[in-house]
């Protein structure tokens, strides 16, 4: 894991360094081609910061959008792709500027635009410790793959309210010691519960993240005869 800063982005630079210290990651500054801060591990979240007052000015002369189109199309970087962008406003927005000069419907109208049209989240950092607290938690998040998981089947009232892969994940889940994670990983490997059930212990420790124990106990559930 490591963080790209772009050299124009010198607000974040102080806080980056904190917790590149704190997490142990290397913090780099060079000139991105889209966005301001870069968060690189297996794949990469592209943040596109803003201040207030350059946030409600890109609105009004439509550079926002032309930035978010960049940001949309933004090539990899050192052979990795760009697999989400956020933009964050940094600063107090919702605050004397919008309340004098009556913003507020072009401020909730980009975040409606931002949000719906071009799919692009939106967050809010007030402050420098709000930004360090926001930066801390997206830079854990994608370290520990928490922004690739899918919908966790216990959030669902029903279990036929579960969508078809989502169903079979569910299912797979409630087997001692395999979690969601590895349930999604089993099958991505195999494609199927049914390829799963007829895989051997050998073809089952092939899975990421599944060693000789679980590959046993998956093996012995799908094949253990009752008495």
């Amino acid at each position: 894991m490591r963080v790209l800063l772009d050299y124009r982005e010198a607000a974040c630079y102080d806080t980056l360094r904190e917790l590149s210290e704190e997490l142990d990651f290397p913090l780099e500054v060079t000139n991105l081609r889209a966005g301001d801060i870069a968060i690189v591990g297996e794949r990469i979240l592209l943040i596109e910061r803003k201040s207030p007052n350059d946030f409600l000015s890109s609105i009004r002369n439509g550079r926002l959008f032309e930035q978010l189109v960049k940001l949309l199309s933004a090539e990899g970087i050192g052979g990795r792709g760009v697999s989400r962008i956020a933009l964050l406003i940094h600063g107090e927005i919702f605050g004397y500027l919008a309340l004098e000069r009556d913003y507020y419907a072009q401020i909730y109208g980009a975040l409606m635009e931002i949000s719906f049209v071009y799919g692009v989240p939106s967050f809010f950092a007030t402050n420098d410790s709000e930004l360090k607290s926001f930066l801390r938690t997206a830079i854990k998040r994608e370290a520990e793959g928490k922004n690739d998981s899918e919908i966790k089947g216990r959030w669902y009232r029903e279990r036929k309210d579960l969508p078809h892969k989502d169903q079979r994940i569910y299912l797979l889940s409630s087997i001692p010691y395999i979690g969601d994670k590895l349930a999604k990983n089993l099958l991505d490997h195999f494609g199927s519960i049914a390829g799963i059930a007829n895989a051997s212990v050998s073809e089952l420790k092939e899975v990421e993240l599944i060693g000789d124990k679980k590959a046993k106990l998956i093996y012995e559930i799908f094949h253990r005869k009752e008495a």
